[in-house]
């Protein structure tokens, strides 16, 4: 795959990305040197460019151990190396979870280990993220494929604990085995991994271009590590949901997709793709080709069946046979392993997915933005043409046409000032209901909620009454989302009011406001919510000490549904700022234009020699005007033909996965 289409799609994407950045970068100028730009456009603009550059794609790997998901990724993103980069053997491999990716910015290769000790600290991993001094780093030798390898083993690494530390740190659960040397340890001790958490940086292709790897390592830290599922995964773009073909759908395999996956990806259009794994163990060379495949599509419909999904999104593949044809260039071996159609699937589909929501993101944003200075350069335009038109009329000697045109332009100005005096009484309207929202938006509100539900849960002597006091403080939150919501359409019908006002009565148009989407904000807290819910009913729930529980449940839940209404206080904020903002540029334009007419016609008055200077000049200012929005147009088609060919390159996309 990375030597054909998952690189050949990336690049197109990445050059995509690259187009777009120039497109903006190039109107940024443009608007600067015409005198257009604004604080409202620099700050689009930063925004767009911003979301550009930070982007990564990340596809996540989750799946029960040794169903061979270390492997799937060696197959098919590093077999060009001729060797397994990511450790991948029989019986347990990743202990922890691992994200692949390359730091651009400090431009080297490591793997950075996370000791299994901070669960107890009441910090998240993202927390962790930014305290280098937390961690184990280890420079990675790109010139000894041996040094890499021996680096790598770290993220298998287990350790002995007493029972007591494994139950504070939430890795405990009776009846569970914890390693292959259990038996082996002494009394009172279990086996724990080494390590939290794993971040490899490596210099692959791919992942210097963006793309960031995440390897899960089963039921129980996916159990143990709410974060995993509350922040990691809905993050990622595409989740390889890996079954094992001489296991089917086990019952760790139905628990997983159940609590950790199928809430947020439903289907295939979110990024889902589930493979069957080692179909290699059902060939058998005493069996017609025909009868083996038969028996490996019955086992993917079964697969499907249970889990409760399309068919066309389960791939049967051998990682293992293909990781093996690729460094041995057997194409035979690679065609039988069906690695390719996995991987045909991932590059298009995928890639055309994360374009379209990069494009919806940015398009709104763009549209506004564009939309407001074609309304500002045609009514410059308009008034130009129109000032143009009025002094060639006043030809010869008439002198009472030129006094009517300056009366006429006087008049406007008394109307234009009523309309200020309205502007600013439906400003101090609007202002009072902005106010009412951003009280129910305060953070200090949420803070109280959640210092409150924090020592009622301390304080409780149940593992039910824990639960109870969980449910009850998303309900309060759901209660504060639907507050928001309603003072939100409140404020929009008001704005929108005004705006419709001053198109009616006063022909001052600012084209629409833009609005507050916090409907999006509202489905990611019921996701979230029903993770919690999940979380409450989870067995490590009701085995983890009470004090530990209550660490992971407000360290990766509540902080992450804290985060959630301050992103939406922080949106709403920015957007009360710019709210009124194209109706106060409309208005001062307006302004602008009569002062800039009124004055021309005293100069035209004041001198007889001054008419035929003001037309001239007047002509050059039209042309000048004209050629502007000419410049403008070709920008703004140049933007438009990069969204407008998104449909074409799906369109290929899915072509190509079908042939």
């Amino acid at each position: 795959m990375t030597t054909s289409r998952f690189r050949e799609q990336f690049q197109d994407y990445n050059r995509w990305k690259d187009n777009l950045v120039a497109g903006m970068q190039t109107l940024q100028r443009w608007l600067s040197r015409n005198e257009l730009a604004s604080s409202d456009s620099d700050r689009a603009i930063r925004d767009c460019l911003e979301l550009l550059h930070s982007d990564q794609l990340t596809v996540a790997f989750v799946a029960e151990f040794s169903r061979g998901k270390s492997e799937l990724i060696n197959a098919i993103f590093f077999a060009e190396y001729g060797r397994r980069i990511l450790p991948s053997a029989a019986g347990r491999t990743t202990m922890c979870p691992t994200e692949l990716f390359y730091d651009r910015v400090q431009d080297k290769a490591y793997i950075r280990l996370l000791p299994i000790e901070t669960r107890g600290d009441e910090r998240s991993i993202a927390d962790f993220k930014k305290d280098p001094s937390a961690w184990t780093n280890i420079d990675l030798d790109l010139d000894s494929a041996e040094q890499i390898q021996r680096a790598l083993q770290e993220v298998v690494q287990v350790k002995p604990a007493k029972i007591e530390e494994a139950k504070r740190l939430g890795l405990y659960n009776p009846g569970q085995s914890y390693g292959e040397n259990d038996n082996d340890l002494a009394p009172g001790y279990v086996e724990i991994p080494r390590w939290r958490h794993a971040i490899i940086s490596f210099p692959h292709p791919l992942l210097k271009q963006g793309l960031t790897l995440l390897d899960t390592p089963g039921l129980n830290a996916l159990g143990t590590e709410p974060e995993l599922t509350l922040n990691m995964l809905p993050k990622a773009q595409a989740v390889v949901f890996v079954l094992g073909a001489d296991t089917g759908v086990t019952r760790s395999d139905l628990e997983i997709w159940q609590h950790h996956i199928k809430g947020f990806c439903s289907n295939c259009n979110n990024g889902l793709v589930v493979v069957l794994n080692k179909i290699d163990t059902m060939w058998d060379e005493l069996k017609e080709p025909d009868s083996v495949h038969a028996s490996i599509q019955s086992q993917g419909r079964t697969a499907a069946a249970i889990l409760g999904v399309d068919e066309s999104c389960v791939f049967p593949v051998s990682a293992h046979k293909g990781l093996v044809a690729k460094i041995r260039k057997d194409n035979n071996l690679l065609s039988s392993s069906r690695l390719l159609e996995l991987e045909a699937f991932l590059s298009n589909h995928v890639m055309s997915m994360r374009r379209k929501i990069i494009a919806d993101n940015i398009q709104e944003s763009l549209d506004h933005l564009l939309a407001g200075t074609d309304r500002l350069l045609n009514a410059r335009h308009s008034e130009s043409r129109r000032h143009l038109d009025e002094v060639r009329s006043l030809t010869g000697e008439q002198k009472g046409q030129l006094l009517h045109l300056m009366k006429q332009t006087r008049e406007e100005q008394t109307t234009y000032l009523k309309n200020v005096e309205s502007f600013h009484a439906s400003r101090r309207v609007v202002a009072q209901q902005v106010k009412l929202m951003m009280e129910v938006l305060e953070i200090e509100r949420i803070d109280g909620m959640i210092e409150e539900a924090r020592n009622e849960m301390l304080e409780s002597w149940t593992t039910v009454g824990l639960k109870a006091t969980m449910k009850s403080l998303f309900e309060r939150f759901h209660t504060m989302m639907r507050d928001i919501q309603v003072q939100n359409e409140q404020t929009r019908r008001l704005v929108v009011a005004v705006y419709r006002k001053f198109q009616e009565e006063h022909g001052i148009g600012a084209g629409t406001p833009r609005l507050l989407r916090v409907m999006k904000y509202s489905v990611e807290l019921e996701k979230l919510s029903q993770e919690a819910d999940a979380f409450r009913r989870s067995p490590s729930a009701t085995f983890t000490g009470q004090s530990y529980l209550v660490t992971r449940f407000f360290s990766s839940i509540v902080s992450r549904a804290r985060d959630i209404f301050h992103r939406t206080q922080q949106d709403a904020e920015s957007w009360t700022q710019e709210i009124m903002t194209p109706l106060v540029k409309e208005i001062r334009e307006h302004k602008q234009r009569m002062e800039g007419r009124l004055s021309n016609l005293k100069q035209i008055s004041q001198s007889k020699q001054g008419l035929e200077g003001k037309l001239q000049e007047l002509e050059r200012s039209y042309r000048e005007m004209s050629a502007l929005k000419e410049g403008f147009d070709a920008i703004r088609a140049r933007l438009a033909d990069e969204f407008a060919d998104l449909p074409a390159r799906d369109e290929q996309a899915v072509q190509q996965v079908a042939s």
